[in-house]
C-alpha cells in the first residue's frame, strides 16, 4: 500500500465513525420514510379502491345558446366505511368540450357550492346538489353537441379530528347536451 491508499483509508475510517456522519445518515432514514409517507395520501396512490364516485346528469338535454344547464349531481360513498366530504369540493374542476374541437376547462365554479362544512356519508349513502351553469361565455357561441365534466376535489389532510375526510380528486361520467340557435325561432 502506498501512503495516499493509507491515508485515504484512515480518512475514509474516521468519517464514518464521526458523530456528523451519523447524525446525517440517522437524518435520511428518519426523513426518507416520513417523505415516502406523505407522498401517499390519497387512495388512488395507495391503490385502494376510491371510496366515493360522482355522477353527473345535465337535465336539458338541449338548449339555446346563451341559456344554462342544470348540473345535477350526486358523490355517492360507495366504500363500506364512513367517509367525510366538502359539498365545495363538488365544483373543484369543470371541463367542456366541443364537437368543433374546442376545449374549455374552468375552476370559477368553486363559489357555486356553498360551504355548509364537511358531511359524513355512511356506506351507500350520497349528497346531492343541483346547480345552474350559465353558458354565456364564447365558447358556447356555436350551435353543436358539447360534453360536460366535473371533478370533485379535496386536498386537505386528515386529522385526528377527521379521520375518514376523504382526500383527492374524482372524475364525474361524461355528458353530452346540444346547444341551439334559437335566435330565429321561440325559445
Amino acid at each position: 500500500m502506498t501512503q495516499g491508499q493509507i491515508t485515504g483509508e484512515v480518512t475514509r475510517r474516521r468519517f464514518s465513525n464521526s458523530p456528523l456522519f451519523l447524525f446525517g445518515i440517522s437524518l435520511l432514514l428518519l426523513v426518507f420514510p416520513c417523505i415516502s409517507a406523505h407522498s401517499q395520501n390519497t387512495p388512488a396512490e395507495r391503490n385502494e379502491a376510491v371510496p366515493l364516485r360522482l355522477r353527473l346528469i345535465v337535465s336539458e338535454p338541449s338548449v339555446c345558446a346563451k341559456a344554462s344547464i342544470s348540473l345535477e349531481l350526486e358523490l355517492q360513498n360507495v366504500s363500506a366505511h364512513r367517509v367525510m366530504v366538502d359539498p365545495k369540493g363538488l365544483f373543484y374542476q369543470v371541463d367542456f368540450s366541443s364537437q368543433h374541437g374546442g376545449k374549455g376547462a374552468t375552476h370559477e365554479a368553486w363559489g357555486r357550492a356553498k360551504s355548509v362544512g364537511f358531511i359524513a356519508l355512511a356506506p351507500g349513502e350520497s349528497y346531492r346538489k343541483s346547480v345552474p351553469y350559465s353558458l354565456d361565455d364564447g365558447f358556447f357561441s356555436s350551435a353543436g353537441i358539447y360534453t360536460v365534466e366535473l371533478s370533485y376535489g379535496q386536498f386537505v389532510q386528515p386529522s385526528a379530528g377527521l379521520p375518514d375526510l376523504y382526500r383527492g380528486a374524482i372524475d364525474s361520467n361524461a355528458v353530452l347536451f346540444e346547444v341551439r340557435d334559437c335566435s330565429n325561432s321561440s325559445q
